[in-house]
């Protein structure tokens, strides 16, 4: 019975491992390089834009935005409660955030040597904290993608809305 248990370990460990395990062999020199064979549709002030800090207010904005009483996710967590606790988790919230824009991932959950399932941190509030960060980065290229999307199309761009596409059908 113990052997089946530590195979078990050993195959959950194993697992969880490849699965949270950061991307190798990029680096920024070679993502840089190969982006740079790509057209551009962001000119310099619209990169400027979009490099910019996210303020506390937007970040205040883009969570009052999201409906308060919506059904908790696999979390657990409603957007309720950041909104609640806005006064207390605000600038710890922002930093996240920012350092999301920053590294692209949110933090690394895997240890690097786990031996057991108890080295494992607890994923609370994640869906949340993927959602906001989403709606923020949506919020922050919307504008530029509706100066570079022709208005022959409708969905997803501000100001416009799909049902007015049946008009000129």
């Amino acid at each position: 019975m113990a052997d089946n248990s530590n195979k078990l370990s050993v195959l959950g460990t194993v697992h969880f491992h490849k699965l949270y395990k950061a991307l190798q062999g990029y680096n920024l020199a070679e993502i840089i390089n190969t982006a740079s064979h790509f057209p551009r549709f962001v000119d310099e002030d619209e990169a400027e834009e979009l490099n910019c800090p996210v303020t506390l207010g937007e970040l205040e904005g883009t969570l009052k935005w999201f409906k308060k009483d919506k059904n908790p996710g696999p979390d657990g967590w409603l957007i309720k409660f950041y909104i609640s606790f806005f006064e207390i988790l605000g600038d710890d919230l922002l930093k996240v955030v920012e350092e999301f824009k920053t590294l692209g991932s949110l933090y690394n959950a895997m240890p690097d040597s786990p031996s057991s399932f108890n080295d494992f941190q607890h994923i609370l509030l994640c869906n949340c904290l993927y959602n906001i960060i989403a709606k923020i980065i949506a919020n922050c290229i919307r504008p530029i993608l509706s100066h570079h999307i022709s208005p022959e199309k409708y969905a997803f761009l501000e100001h416009r809305q799909i049902h007015e596409a049946i008009g000129t059908a």
